[in-house]
């Protein structure tokens, strides 16, 4: 009788790479609730450790971050660290949503999720989710705010939080 599991590691690796890496990006909602995460990853202890590190760093992930509560990704980030191989080191991408569904991306800033999530990255940002500079095409102007906002952050990280707040409620 032959199982997944009694098959050698390439062929095996093999399998999980068919099974769980797509070639377009994969979209994530990130809720309080978490991630939905491929059900092979929770077939068993062992399947998950061989086939977490090939979904983690061979799949392009778009984080669908919903109103500005960016701080619910972090659990996203761990696993990212503790799976994530070095072949591929910047394969996440972010997109705002200011409500419920996916495409629900106006104009509105929820400010104080961001002043948590802000709070967060300033903290703790190898595992907070930062917002990049590089502003796509179809950004609002909150979502240029906001990533400035991150990018204020950045820059004065070696000032204590309460100097950088004051810098970061100018936005």
């Amino acid at each position: 009788e032959l199982h997944l599991l009694g098959l050698p590691a390439e062929l095996r690796n093999l399998i999980y790479t068919y099974a769980l890496v797509e070639s377009k990006t994969r979209h994530i909602n990130v809720h309080e609730t978490g991630h939905t995460e491929p059900p092979l990853l929770l077939a068993c202890r062992q399947i998950r450790e061989e086939a977490a590190p090939i979904f983690y760093s061979d799949n392009n992930f778009m984080l669908h971050i919903h109103e500005y509560d960016g701080v619910v990704a972090i659990p996203f980030y761990r696993l990212l660290q503790k799976y994530r191989t070095k072949r591929k080191t910047n394969n996440v991408r972010h997109t705002l949503c200011h409500g419920p569904g996916r495409d629900d991306c106006g104009e509105v800033v929820n400010t104080d999720n961001l002043m948590i999530w802000l709070t967060a990255f300033f903290d703790t940002p190898e595992i907070c989710p930062f917002l990049h500079q590089d502003v796509v095409a179809n950004s609002g102007n909150a979502e240029v705010i906001a990533r400035g906002a991150f990018g204020a952050v950045k820059r004065f990280r070696h000032k204590p939080w309460d100097v950088v707040e004051k810098v970061v409620g100018d936005y």
